[in-house]
């Protein structure tokens, strides 16, 4: 069992189903690419690209997992990788798929009395935009947005921010995640106790090992005194 007062979240790929997004949304992908695409391409060729490039450069960036997808043989017109994501996340900002465990966990989590926390990386307009889809926004005590406060995971600084806030030292923390470098070992050097959710079981060597691992947030209460 893990002795902390707080419990501060990611969350893409940790508290919402990005892929199962990505699906419901392929529609989308292929009727704003289009212009782009071969005759006989289709929408499930954008939405298994996609999961296939997300599963390979997770860790790397979205302009990695732009390159790799406009790289395909049913992309015929050339597309900046600017423009590919500019459109992907106007895409996103219409639909996002929670998982079903996810506000029954937090719910539980308030009860016990544990203080709530998300620090999560991207644009302010569409990360609270996905909060609100996905009945999130009035979840948590306090919220850190990359753009809004002005630095990006793994800094350290926002997981430093992020204990002021809720007045709870680093210590009696734990930060939970997906991403070995940004989330894992970032908090750990922020000295959080760590949960990482295996979302695809890939480690990126040399980062902090963390303290447990689940394979999704809805074992986390079991870990929690």
């Amino acid at each position: 069992m893990m002795k902390v007062s707080g419990v501060v979240f990611d969350l893409d790929h940790t508290l919402f189903d990005r892929y199962a997004t990505f699906k419901a949304l392929q529609t989308d992908f292929y009727t704003e690419l289009k212009k782009y695409l071969s005759e006989d391409a289709t929408p499930r060729d954008i939405y298994v690209s996609m999961v296939e490039g997300d599963k390979r450069f997770l860790y790397q960036s979205w302009e990695s997992l732009s390159k790799f997808v406009i790289s395909q043989d049913f992309f015929i017109e050339k597309i900046s990788e600017k423009d590919f994501i500019d459109i992907i996340f106007s895409c996103f900002s219409r639909k996002a798929v929670p998982y079903s465990f996810t506000l029954p966990m937090l719910e539980a989590l308030k009860k016990r009395g544990f203080k709530l926390g998300l620090i999560t990386n991207g644009k302010s307009k569409l990360q609270r935009k996905k909060l609100s889809m996905l009945g999130l926004e009035n979840s948590f005590d306090e919220i850190l947005i990359s753009e809004e406060f002005g630095e990006r995971k793994p800094n350290t600084s926002i997981f430093y921010e992020m204990s002021k806030r809720l007045s709870i030292p680093p210590c009696n923390l734990v930060y939970v995640g997906d991403h070995p470098i940004n989330d894992i070992d970032a908090a750990s050097k922020s000295g959080y106790k760590t949960v990482w959710v295996k979302t695809n079981g890939a480690w990126v060597e040399g980062c902090i090992k963390p303290s447990a691992e689940v394979m999704t947030v809805e074992e986390l209460p079991s870990l929690l005194d």
